[in-house]
């Protein structure tokens, strides 16, 4: 089970082709798209940022004690860089998914590699592990684990279907948000709320120093995919 051929990257789900002016508009318009929100996100929110406050600051006009500018570059601007990652990486994973099953249906939620990967977070806050380092490190375990046991479950004497698979992926995907749904059930104050927090995706802890490590690890994981034939 491989990759998608050129050819059939080459056409649409629906059979029709995929031409490169087509693909020109639909990028044209998700960057617009884009652009608009990163804007709206940095002057939205409890302090609210103008126009004339945000130029001045893109500029360099403002001073170094503006508020203004703390907000944008100690707090907004992160959160917006690395919610931009996280969603780069949920979409490559798509994809790749997509590609690998020739099947729309994949997806890492589908495929139950995000509850994995939540139940590993999980595991991480219960033992008081680091966030750093060490939540994310059982996160990635739990995501692998998850894709083993797929595969385990949804391996036939005659080879894998990209339909069995995407069958055994809803088990584990129903199996790991029950475990999932009992610890938080068990839990305790302060573990409940950094749980929760962590799973529907708290990004008020983003500063750079989180950056310069999800970025690379990102770029990384991108560079291997594209180059993989």
């Amino acid at each position: 089970m491989g990759l998608q051929s050129s050819e059939e990257a080459e056409m649409g789900t629906l059979g029709k082709p995929v031409t490169a002016a087509k693909v020109v508009k639909v990028s044209v318009v998700l960057i617009t798209i884009l652009v608009i929100t990163v804007i709206v996100a940095t002057m939205i929110g409890t302090a609210t940022v103008t126009w004339e406050q945000l130029w001045n600051v893109l500029s360099g006009h403002a001073r170094e004690t503006d508020p203004a500018k703390l907000v944008i570059f100690r707090i907004r601007l992160p959160r917006i860089i690395l919610a931009g990652l996280v969603g780069f990486s949920l979409s490559l994973g798509g994809v790749v998914f997509q590609a690998l099953l020739r099947n729309p249906l994949a997806d890492p939620f589908i495929l139950g590699v995000s509850s994995g990967s939540a139940f590993g977070a999980v595991i991480g806050i219960m033992f008081g592990f680091s966030f750093t380092f060490g939540i994310p490190a059982l996160a990635f375990g739990g995501a692998l684990l998850t894709m083993y046991l797929v595969l385990v479950v949804g391996r036939k004497k005659i080879g894998m279907e990209s339909s069995t698979i995407i069958l055994a992926g809803v088990i584990i995907n129903a199996f790991f948000t029950a475990v999932i749904m009992f610890f938080i059930a068990t839990a305790v104050n302060d573990q409940l709320h950094t749980m929760l927090f962590w799973l529907y995706g708290d990004l008020s802890q983003s500063r750079f120093g989180e950056l310069a490590i999800a970025g690379p690890a990102v770029l990384v994981g991108f560079v291997i995919l594209y180059c993989w034939e």
